[in-house]
C-alpha cells in the first residue's frame, strides 16, 4: 500500500497550525509556500532600527486556541492599558473597562464619558463577557449586526458612535459595526477575559514559535501551486496531483488549502467570493522627550469624532519600548475608511497629519519623521452575517479540505483553530 501523504497549500498562520496538528496526529505532510516568508499576514519587519508589524497588530492572550500551541511566557508580552482615549468634541475623555479597572468605570461615568444610564446597559453584556461559563461560537452566525444588538442592548447612539464604532471598527477594520453578533460578543470576551498585547521582539515572533514546532525539511517555499488535478485511480491512494511554477509534481491522499480567501479561489473557482476588509498604518518616529502627553500611556487613543482619516491611534513604544532604537518613540496610526485609502501615500499620510494637528498641535506633529506606510488590502475577511453565512466548508469532499480565516472568523484564533480542525478532519479521512 503506498503511504498517504497530505499536502499544505499555505504557510500563514493556518497552514503552519495544520503542519503541526498534522505532525502530532502522525501524518506524513509537506508545506508549500509561495513567498520566501512564513506567517502570511503576521509577521515584522525593521526599517532603521524600527520593528514594523504586518497584519494583525496586536494578540489577543485570551484566545483559546493558543494554549498548548503558543508558549505566552516566551513572547514576553507587554500589555496595552484596558480601556482607551476617546477624542469627543475636541478633547480626550477616558473610557475604562469597568469590569477590570472598577474604579476607573466610576470615573469614567463620574465624568460623562459613559452615562451612568449606559454602565447599567452594558453591565449584562459585560458580566456575561467576563464570566460566562461558555464562551460564544464566533463561527456562529447570529444573523446581526453588532450595531443591532448593542441598540437591542439600549446603548446609547452617542457611547456607539463615540467608542464602539472606532474601537471595534480598528479590530474588524470595518467602520460600519456591520459585523454579526457571534464574533463581536467572542472579542468582548476576549477583551474581558485577558489582555492586548504585543510580543517583545514583535508579532513574528508568533510565527518563529509555531515553524519551531514543525521540521524544516518538510517545508518548501518560493513554491507557487499552479494546479490542483484530481487522480482518477482506484488503484492508488494518491487522490490528488499537485504542480508548482518550479515543474515540481506532488501526489497526495489529501489536501489542506490554506490560503486566504481570494488565492484559494484561484484554484479552486468555484469556491464564493468573499468581501474584504482593507487598512492602512501609517507609521512615523520622532524623539521620545518630544511625544505628545497624551501618547505617553500604552493605550489605544479613538477617533469619536469620525473627523479625519484615522481610526485609532498609539504609540507602540509606549506600549512595548524595544520596538525602537534608545530615545525614540514610534506612533502607528490606521486608517480602514474605503475613501481614505483610495488616496495616494502622499495624500494619505498629508490629510492624517491635519487631523493629528488638531488633536496635538501642528508643533508637535511637524516633528513627526515618516518610518513607513504599509497597506494592506485583503487585511480580513469581512464578518457581515451574509459573510458568515455564505463561508465555504472546511471538507470539500474526497480529500480536499479549506482552512484560513475566511472559513472560521477572521481573527489569529480563527486561523489557528481551521488548521487544527483541518487537520483533525484529514485524519478521519485518512483512517
Amino acid at each position: 500500500m503506498e503511504p498517504k501523504k497530505v499536502i499544505i497549500i499555505g504557510g500563514g498562520i493556518a497552514g503552519l497550525c495544520s503542519a503541526i496538528h498534522c505532525q502530532r496526529l502522525g501524518i506524513d505532510w509537506t508545506l508549500l509556500e509561495s513567498s520566501q516568508r512564513l506567517g502570511g499576514r503576521v509577521g515584522t519587519r525593521t526599517i532603521d532600527g524600527c520593528r514594523i508589524d504586518h497584519g494583525f497588530a496586536v494578540l489577543l492572550t485570551a484566545y483559546p486556541e493558543l494554549e498548548g500551541i503558543i508558549d505566552l511566557a516566551r513572547l514576553d508580552l507587554r500589555s496595552f492599558q484596558s480601556g482607551a482615549l476617546v477624542r469627543r468634541s475636541g478633547r480626550f475623555v477616558r473610557v475604562a473597562n469597568p469590569l477590570r479597572h472598577p474604579i476607573r468605570g466610576v470615573t469614567s461615568a463620574l465624568s460623562g464619558a459613559i452615562s451612568v444610564r449606559d454602565i447599567f446597559r452594558i453591565l449584562p453584556m459585560a458580566l456575561r463577557a467576563a464570566f460566562g461559563r461558555s464562551i460564544i461560537d464566533p463561527d456562529v452566525a447570529l444573523g446581526l449586526s453588532a450595531r443591532d444588538f448593542l441598540k437591542r442592548m439600549k446603548i446609547s447612539n452617542q457611547l456607539i458612535d463615540s467608542f464602539f464604532r472606532p474601537f471595534f471598527g480598528g479590530v474588524f477594520l470595518d467602520g460600519s459595526l456591520g459585523a454579526d453578533a457571534a464574533p463581536f460578543e467572542f472579542r468582548l470576551a476576549m477583551f474581558a477575559r485577558g489582555a492586548a498585547a504585543l510580543p517583545r521582539e514583535g508579532m513574528g515572533s508568533i510565527v518563529k514559535q509555531l515553524t519551531e514546532q514543525i521540521p524544516n525539511e518538510r517545508i518548501r517555499t518560493a513554491s507557487t501551486v499552479r494546479e490542483i488535478i484530481r487522480v482518477e485511480n482506484g488503484e492508488t491512494v494518491n487522490r490528488w496531483r499537485i504542480t508548482t511554477n518550479i515543474g515540481e509534481v506532488y501526489n497526495a491522499s489529501a489536501i489542506i488549502t490554506a490560503l486566504d480567501a481570494d488565492n484559494a479561489r484561484l484554484l479552486l473557482p468555484t469556491l464564493p467570493l468573499r468581501v474584504w476588509c482593507s487598512t492602512a498604518a501609517i507609521t512615523w518616529r520622532v524623539e521620545l522627550s518630544k511625544l505628545p502627553s497624551s501618547l505617553r500611556e500604552p493605550i489605544l487613543l479613538l477617533d469619536g469624532d469620525g473627523d479625519g482619516p484615522v481610526n485609532h491611534l498609539c504609540s507602540v513604544t509606549s506600549v512595548n519600548v524595544e520596538y525602537a532604537p534608545k530615545g525614540i518613540a514610534l506612533i502607528s496610526a490606521n486608517v480602514i475608511d474605503p475613501v481614505a485609502l483610495e488616496r495616494s501615500d502622499e495624500e494619505l499620510e498629508r490629510s492624517a497629519r491635519v487631523q493629528l494637528s488638531k488633536w496635538f498641535s501642528a508643533a508637535a506633529t511637524c516633528e513627526w519623521k515618516i518610518v513607513c506606510i504599509e497597506r494592506i488590502p485583503r487585511a480580513l475577511p469581512r464578518q457581515h452575517p451574509n459573510d458568515l453565512a455564505n463561508r465555504c466548508k472546511m471538507d470539500q469532499g474526497d480529500g480536499l479540505f479549506l482552512a484560513g480565516d475566511h472559513v472560521t472568523d477572521g481573527s489569529i484564533n480563527g486561523a489557528m483553530r481551521s488548521g487544527r480542525c483541518a487537520a483533525a478532519a484529514v485524519r478521519t479521512f485518512l483512517q
